[in-house]
């Protein structure tokens, strides 16, 4: 069964909360900052009228939109996504090579 989202009206002046929501999106220095806030309240407003709200303070992309329910979706709106440590191991070509050349004999 399909979860119906509800989504608000825009009737020419967004509320005081979004305002301030807004205001902190066009301060935030980094794109990750922005798209937490930007989370916050991307799925009560239709991608026009987030578009149309923004439109005042800062022009702001379809993919920006997408992104940012996509972070909602993923790890909460709002929230700090988690940071995996990646760790790279360089190898010898010589071994490499040794060891293709050892699995492709019949």
């Amino acid at each position: 069964m399909a979860q119906s989202t509800q989504i608000e009206k825009f009737d020419g002046s967004p509320p005081g909360d979004l305002v301030v929501l807004v205001t902190a999106y066009k301060n935030a220095k980094t794109k990750n900052l922005k798209r937490q806030i930007l989370s916050l309240y991307a799925y009560r407003y239709a991608m026009s009228m987030l578009q149309n709200i923004h439109q005042p303070y800062e022009k702001l992309s379809t993919w920006e939109i997408k992104q940012a329910r996509s972070h909602a979706n993923l790890s909460g709106p709002g929230t700090t996504p988690e940071i995996t440590a990646k760790h790279r191991v360089r190898l010898d070509m010589n071994k490499v090579d040794h060891f293709v050349e050892f699995t492709n004999r019949p």
